[in-house]
């Protein structure tokens, strides 16, 4: 990866102290910019993993845990339907016989 060609560097940085006296907050700072000078067609190379490796991902493994939500006082509601026949007697009159002897 570099850049080539005839190009010139840029750098920016900050200078100064505190004025006043001291604690007084009274910052006195300074903000230059400077170009470099081209210095003819030439190259920059950056070997490693610094450079950009383009669109990708990295995994994290934290370890087997658990996550908990409060979701407050709150209810469910059942509903049951019926199923089958609609009567659930007994229709055979020997069976009623039997039974009501007992």
């Amino acid at each position: 990866m570099g850049t080539a060609g005839a190009h010139t560097h840029s750098m920016t940085f900050v200078s100064g102290g505190s004025s006043g006296a001291p604690g007084s907050g009274s910052p006195d700072y300074s903000k230059y910019s400077v170009n470099t000078s081209s210095a003819g067609a030439h190259t920059h190379s950056v070997s490693g993993t610094a450079a950009s490796a383009g669109a990708h991902a990295h995994t994290v493994g934290i370890g087997a845990h658990t996550h908990s939500v409060a979701i407050g006082s709150h209810g469910h509601t059942i509903t049951v339907n019926a199923a089958g026949n609609a009567e659930n007697t007994v229709k055979n009159i020997a069976f009623n016989y039997i039974v009501r002897l007992a």
